[in-house]
């Protein structure tokens, strides 16, 4: 919960989304597999769980950037 709280919190203030072409073409991806499955297919929460995780991601690649880490030997 912390951590999607942060993750969200870090979106907002520097304007990380997900790219909705990504949203997009994952959703597509994800109806084609359910229609070929037979299932039924909630393009609602399913596009919501998509934006979720590409947001994160987006948000995980924009703290890579950020950081810089040094190790140092204890002597």
């Amino acid at each position: 919960m912390a951590v999607s709280l942060a993750i969200e919190e870090l979106s907002r203030r520097e304007g990380i989304a997900a790219d909705p072409i990504a949203v997009e073409d994952q959703l597509q991806l994800m109806r084609a597999q359910a229609e070929q499955a037979g299932q039924p297919f909630d393009e609602a929460q399913t596009k919501e769980s998509i934006d979720a995780t590409l947001k994160r991601d987006a948000v995980m690649n924009w703290l890579a950037t950020q950081i810089h880490i040094e190790f140092k030997e204890e002597v």
